[in-house]
């Protein structure tokens, strides 16, 4: 027997923030320094605030993330896309911690186009250490219907710290496995 699932296709626009400020909506101003309610799309935080970590890309063969000076409830990130009703999808993105004053609580929201109707998978609570190393965070969306927003939200009301990067974030299709059976394979089980 062996078992076989799908290719996964990134589903997302500009998910590594390698083209820059396009493919994606936020509700965050971008700025040329740090400040509450700004972002920038950057290789190195430092450049941005002097008073962040130099921390790297995680992206393997890039250079940008994007960085952000958290407040509370804005949409850090967003982006609209077409699903399958009653497919799987999974959602995932990296994260880094840039402050250890009041570090980010992250929050992913899906938006049924369609309905309104809003659902709310756990909360990322971000660890205060800054150590530069990225964290993955992933949820799943069973969609009921064809037109979704998936959006990131910083849960986090103090603006002393909040300071973080987030990059390569993906959507993709979740096959179930495929089993093939193989007749060599039982022939050998029957002689023993």
């Amino acid at each position: 027997w062996t078992s076989a699932a799908g290719a996964q296709v990134n589903m997302l626009q500009n998910p590594d923030f390698e083209q820059g400020y396009t493919g994606f909506s936020t509700g965050y101003i971008n700025w040329p320094t740090g400040a509450p309610w700004c972002y920038t799309i950057r290789a190195d935080p430092r450049t941005w605030n002097p008073f962040l970590p130099s921390c790297a890309d995680h992206t393997p063969t890039g250079s940008l993330m994007m960085i952000l000076d958290g407040v509370y409830r804005e949409i850090i990130w967003a982006q609209t896309v077409n699903v399958l009703p009653g497919a799987t999808y999974r959602f995932s993105f990296w994260w880094v911690n840039l402050d250890s004053r009041h570090p980010p609580v992250l929050q992913v929201r899906y938006r049924n186009n369609a309905t309104g109707a809003l659902l709310d998978p756990p909360f990322v609570v971000v660890p205060s250490t800054v150590n530069c190393e990225w964290k993955q965070s992933t949820f799943t969306l069973q969609p009921a219907s064809g037109n979704y927003t998936i959006m990131i939200f910083d849960r986090e009301d103090a603006e002393d710290g909040n300071d973080f990067a987030i990059d390569d974030m993906s959507l993709v299709r979740v096959f179930p496995p495929v089993i093939t059976r193989h007749p060599e394979a039982e022939w050998a089980c029957d002689e023993g």
